[in-house]
Order: structure tokens, then sequence, then C-alpha cells
């Protein structure tokens, strides 16, 4: 079964679905659906799971940006050299 719309009905014997788990493990959204009269598992796939999507644009990200360069350092000049 695919599709965005959570079933309502079972595709074989038209019984009602009830909500059983979200799993988003691999990057992917499958949401599994119990069917009680002909006790069946209809899993659906809604497609890429959000944290996924984040992940690979904040790796796009780290990429292209170059790392900052560290910040120049001053030099102390020691104190008797104040004098010149």
């Amino acid at each position: 079964m695919s599709g965005g719309l959570t079933p309502e009905k079972c595709p074989d014997c038209g019984g009602d679905l009830d909500f059983l788990e979200k799993n988003s493990f691999n990057g992917r959204v499958f949401r599994e659906y119990w069917c009680a009269k002909c006790e069946r598992t209809v899993t659906q796939e809604e497609g890429v799971a959000l944290w996924q999507v984040l992940h690979d644009v904040n790796e796009a990200q780290r990429e292209t940006v170059p790392a900052p360069a560290p910040p120049a350092r001053e030099t102390k000049r020691p104190w008797w050299k104040f004098w010149k």
C-alpha cells in the first residue's frame, strides 16, 4: 500500500484498520496497520523521513562550506620591550 493518506479499510476484506507502529529508523517512514477481521498487517510507506532530509542537507553544507580559519593570535611583547 502506498500513498500519503491513512488507510481506513483493509484492502482485502474491507474491515477497519488499527494503527500499530511507525518506523523511520532507516530514513524512510513506514506505518503498520492491523486488520482484526482478516488478521492481516498492512504496511504503508510514506516517503523520506524528515530527520533524513535534514541530515542530508547538513552533510551537503559541511562539504561545500570551508572550515573557518582559526582566529589570529595576538603576539604579546615582553614587558621590557615597551621602553624602546
